[in-house]
């Protein structure tokens, strides 16, 4: 979760969320605003300099516990594709067949910032089940998560995410937390196993964040 705070003519204004569901939030004074951004990412801030980007992450119960949810409700793909892989929400909306190695159970993903790629290995479960998405389409449609040849509103997902977590009674993360869920669980993989943080495709400040996490 992206959190930005602007002081003016004594207004705390606070733009939390990512990009395309970023909300502008204002104060009149700063205990308010430490209040609300506490309520937010569901421990005490005394200071704005302590938000950790990691705070926007589910345990691995919650996570299962959200997973059962979606599945229950056949809605499971995409925030198991997040999980998996670590890929954004715009990442798996425009998730093209031809991105997909079936072969080598991987994804391809090109950040639209930069056009950079990375390769992703996704599991057993979720070849499968593109398997059987791509069996039974209609149409010829180069995009999985297209319906009738329009691509999903990031905006839709992201209420219907937020609509499953409440339904799941877990902690309210956004969707981009599904990705920073996937990197704290492999920088606590590596540090557990000794080995280097420095992760192919996962920003520095993620692992400067989990190394405030451990030092605390």
């Amino acid at each position: 979760m992206k959190c930005s705070i602007k002081k003016a003519n004594g207004i705390y204004t606070v733009k939390l969320g990512r990009i395309y569901v970023r909300k502008t939030h204002r104060f009149k004074s700063k205990e308010q605003m430490l209040n609300f951004l506490s309520k937010q990412f569901e421990e005490p801030i005394n200071s704005t300099e302590k938000i950790n980007p990691l705070s926007n992450t589910w345990s691995k119960e919650e996570a299962d516990k959200f997973m059962n949810i979606a599945k229950a409700k056949k809605q499971d793909l995409k925030y198991n594709i997040a999980l998996d892989t670590g890929m954004r929400l715009l990442e798996i909306i425009n998730l093209k067949w031809e991105d997909i190695n079936f072969h080598d159970n991987t994804i391809t993903v090109t950040y639209r910032k930069n056009n950079k790629e990375r390769v992703v290995e996704i599991s057993p479960e979720i070849v499968n089940s593109l398997i059987n998405i791509q069996t039974n389409r209609i149409n010829d449609n180069d995009y999985v998560f297209s319906t009738d040849g329009e691509l999903p509103d990031p905006k839709v997902w992201s209420n219907q995410f937020a609509a499953l977590t409440k339904e799941a009674s877990v902690k309210n993360i956004t969707f981009h937390g599904l990705r920073t869920t996937y990197i704290k669980q492999q920088l606590e993989h590596r540090f557990l196993n000794n080995k280097s943080l420095d992760i192919k495709g996962i920003p520095n400040y993620y692992k400067d964040a989990f190394l405030s996490l451990k030092n605390q």
